[in-house]
């Protein structure tokens, strides 16, 4: 009698920075699956030597990817069943290199900073199934081809749940299925129970610690010991909680000091951003700033720390190199008292 075994998974990983290859590489380890990935600075350093990893969560490790390329295009022929989107919400335009790739059953995995960075893969691809993805795992690529993941976050490295609305029943059931397929791959992938709270909670931390980082040039455990830092970030979190409960998320009110506590009591990090500003690259000022800010319009509420910040950062070329002053910065929302209380 012959066993029928489970069809092997062709999935692409669309950005392979240090959140892409450190999922791909997870996913290469279920037999199960074959990765592909789109590189870009990184491309010939992977395509020759693979990507190699040192990680705190699984040890170290290395793996061929089954196709590297320039270009999704490069690979139209193949019948991917996942498209994971790990590249940085900065231009939604980059989408349009996947429409010769993605076919009507394949799914989209979003793994990006960012509340509502699913939208502009949604419109790209209106009929196919997006998975909103909560990446908690910190991660780098000291040099091309070679990535570290210093700290775990969560016991998930990767939180799921389904993005937008079903169209019918039928539909709901095949994107449940998709999730739960998808989820099944890699044993520390999980679903998330609500993953719009969830984004927002990651958010809250995201568009404080990220963009002061960034700004300041330190990384978290040098922004806390700052006093002066340390209120514009609790300002900035406050803030972007107000926005989160006026948008629908169901929040703790003691979380802002929660995440404080959590990051004075873990290992420093270099926040993406900052990584991004040291190596001259385009950082994730929208999605981690400006959408949040343009969403609390849309409320009507305030958000002056916000705003100062994303203006900081949309001003600066050379934004690692700025000293940040508390005094150049709004005073505090009224509110504020309240919701730090």
């Amino acid at each position: 009698m012959q066993v029928a075994f489970p069809p092997r998974r062709e999935v692409l990983v669309f950005g392979t920075g240090a959140v892409g290859a450190v999922l791909g590489w997870r996913l290469a380890q279920n037999p199960r699956v074959r990765v592909s990935v789109v590189c870009r600075s990184n491309y010939e350093a992977v395509r020759s030597n693979g990507i190699s990893l040192r990680t705190a969560k699984w040890g170290a490790g290395h793996f061929h990817p089954a196709r590297v390329c320039r270009s999704p295009l490069d690979l139209r022929h193949i019948p991917f069943d996942y498209v994971v989107c790990a590249n940085k919400a900065i231009n939604s335009g980059v989408y349009s290199s996947l429409s010769g790739l993605v076919r009507d059953k394949t799914v989209l995995v979003s793994a990006q900073n960012g509340v509502g960075v699913e939208a502009p893969l949604q419109r790209s691809f209106p009929e196919n199934t997006v998975l909103s993805g909560i990446v908690y795992i910190a991660c780098t690529q000291p040099s091309p081809g070679l990535f570290a993941q210093n700290t775990c976050i969560n016991a998930h490295s990767l939180a799921l749940g389904l993005y937008g609305r079903s169209k019918s029943a039928s539909h709901d059931k095949q994107r449940e299925s998709s999730l739960r397929d998808f989820t099944s791959l890699e044993s520390s992938f999980g679903v998330s129970p609500d993953v719009v709270k969830e984004k927002w909670i990651k958010q809250i931390w995201n568009g404080a610690f990220n963009t002061m980082a960034a700004l300041s040039g330190m990384d978290t455990h040098q922004i806390i010991s700052s006093p002066r830092l340390l209120q514009l970030v609790r300002r900035i979190m406050t803030e972007t909680y107000q926005v989160a409960v006026a948008s629908g998320a169901v929040l703790d009110e003691s979380i802002v000091e929660q995440m404080l506590v959590m990051t004075k009591t873990s290992p420093p990090v270099v926040p993406s951003m900052l990584q991004d500003a040291r190596a001259g690259k385009p950082m994730e000022v929208d999605s981690l700033c400006g959408d949040v800010s343009r969403l609390a319009s849309i409320y009507g509420l305030k958000t002056p720390a916000i705003q100062a910040m994303y203006q900081s950062l949309t001003d600066r070329v050379d934004v690692s190199r700025v000293t940040v002053d508390p005094a150049s910065m709004p005073a505090p929302m009224a509110t504020e008292q309240r919701v730090m209380a």
